[in-house]
């Protein structure tokens, strides 16, 4: 069994990043050009943390699939920020109808990192929920112990609980060759 133990933080309002706005253009996610490059960033980050097989790549297909499905029914705003009309970095809010709306997938190409992209993303995409989406509070995720973290404190999230969660690995024998790990 492998243990994974997440922060959940939460806001209802936001500040604005302390770093002055990237030269992108954030905006909506929504041609089948730009869905394509969401899943080449999952891949870039993959990459980078040696995550690379075959049934990783598909399963982060069947992600971005997901995701766009989401988006393309309204349930969701998927935004992307912009280098030069390539995606570098990009996230989801999904609303629960109730009053609040969760982050999904907050990501950012490795080359592209520490430029403000995931805080602007975030930024610009929550304030959306909470006016757009009649979002309360709003909801992320975040390894307690990874930089993603201190972004999102500096945004005014603050720690509501943990989260944990366990994933059962079959024997290793029984275990197909891959150098992913569980997430």
């Amino acid at each position: 069994m492998a243990v994974e133990i997440a922060a959940v933080l939460t806001a209802s309002q936001l500040r604005p990043p302390a770093r002055p706005a990237p030269a992108a253009n954030i905006r909506p996610i929504v041609s089948d050009a730009e869905w394509s490059q969401v899943t080449e960033v999952h891949q870039s980050v993959a990459d980078d943390e040696g995550q690379d097989s075959p049934s990783h790549r598909a399963f982060l297909q069947a992600r971005t699939a997901e995701a766009r499905g989401l988006a393309e029914a309204g349930h969701g705003l998927f935004f992307g920020a912009f280098l030069e009309g390539r995606l570098s970095s990009f996230l989801g809010l999904v609303p629960d109808r109730c009053g609040l709306a969760r982050f999904q997938t907050v990501e950012t190409r490795p080359e592209h990192r520490r430029q403000g992209l995931a805080s602007w993303l975030v930024y610009t995409v929550g304030i959306r929920g909470l006016t757009e989406l009649g979002a309360h509070r709003l909801v992320i995720v975040a390894d307690p112990d990874g930089p993603a973290i201190n972004l999102y404190r500096s945004l005014g999230f603050l720690e509501k609980e943990s989260q944990i969660q366990m994933c059962r690995f079959a024997k290793p024998s029984a275990r197909p060759e891959t150098s992913a790990t569980p997430r």
